[in-house]
C-alpha cells in the first residue's frame, strides 16, 4: 500500500484522538468543584494562624507572628476552600486584605480573641469596620462573614452572645465618626462622604449586623482543643460547618 493512501487515514485518526482528549479535558475542568477563597483575618494574637494550621493539619501547632499571608486548600466534605491567613500586623493586613478583596472571595472569617476583647475592642472594631466597608465598596455582597469568638477554652473568654452587642455599639460610634470626619479616608482610599466608607447612612441610627446586605454569622470556637472535646464551642466545629456551607 502506498504511503499516500495511509496518510489521510492516519491524520483522521490523530485528529479524532486530539479532539476527544480536548473534549474530555474541558469536561473535567467544568465538572471539577469550584475553589472558594475565604480570608481569615483579625488583629495580632487573635489565634488566626493557629486556627489555620489546625484546619490544614488537624493538629495544634505553636506559631510565631506571621509576616506574610499563609494559604492552603483543605478539603472539607464536598466544599473546596482556599483559606488565606492574613497577617495581623496593621500595615501588612491592610495591603493584603485590599488586594485579596479586589478579587472574588466567597467569605471572610474575622477572628477575635474573646479572652482579651475588652482590652483591645477599639482595634478590633476598627479593623472589622474597615473589612465590612471594603466588602460593601467592592460590591462583594455575595460574600459571607463569620465572626469567630476564639479561645473559648480560657476561663476569661466572653461568648459571642455578649460580644455581638458590644461590637454593634462600637461600630455605631465608628460609623458616626466616619460620617462627620470630613476629608478623612479609610482603608478603601475613598473620601468619607462616599457612602461606601460607612455602614449606615443615618447618623442617628444604631448599627446592627442584621441591617447589612451581606450575611454575618457568629460562633464560639477554640483552636486548642480537638474534635473529641464534648463542648463544640471549644473546638473549630462551627467554623468547619460554616466553610462547608459556602
Amino acid at each position: 500500500m502506498d504511503i499516500s493512501d495511509i496518510l489521510p487515514f492516519a491524520i483522521a485518526v490523530l485528529t479524532i484522538l486530539l479532539t476527544t482528549g480536548l473534549v474530555l479535558y474541558v469536561i473535567r475542568r467544568l465538572s471539577a468543584p469550584k475553589e472558594k477563597v475565604v480570608l481569615l483575618c483579625g488583629v495580632s494574637n487573635s489565634g488566626k494562624t493557629v486556627a489555620f494550621l489546625r484546619l490544614m493539619t488537624g493538629m495544634f501547632l505553636p506559631t510565631v507572628t506571621s509576616a506574610s499571608a499563609n494559604e492552603g486548600t483543605p478539603q472539607l466534605g464536598a466544599s473546596f476552600v482556599r483559606l488565606v491567613d492574613i497577617p495581623g500586623a496593621e500595615e501588612l493586613r491592610r495591603m493584603i486584605i485590599l488586594e485579596k478583596l479586589k478579587k472574588s472571595v466567597s467569605g471572610v472569617i474575622f477572628m477575635i480573641d474573646s479572652s482579651t476583647y475588652y482590652k483591645e475592642s477599639k482595634e478590633v472594631s476598627e479593623l472589622l469596620f474597615e473589612v465590612l466597608c471594603l466588602l460593601k465598596s467592592l460590591k462583594a455582597k455575595g460574600a459571607k462573614v463569620l465572626i469567630a469568638c476564639n479561645k473559648q477554652d480560657l476561663l476569661s473568654a466572653k461568648t459571642s452572645s455578649s460580644l455581638k452587642p458590644s461590637l454593634e455599639k462600637e461600630l455605631s460610634v465608628l460609623n458616626k465618626t466616619q460620617m462627620f470626619a470630613l476629608g478623612s479616608t479609610t482603608v478603601t482610599g475613598v473620601e468619607s462622604h462616599d457612602s461606601n466608607t460607612r455602614l449606615l447612612d443615618d447618623p442617628s441610627g444604631q448599627f446592627a449586623f442584621d441591617s447589612l446586605q451581606m450575611h454575618v454569622d457568629f460562633c464560639d470556637c477554640s483552636s486548642k482543643t480537638n474534635e473529641t472535646d464534648l463542648k463544640e464551642e471549644t473546638t473549630l466545629s462551627f467554623v468547619k460547618q460554616w466553610l462547608n456551607g459556602l
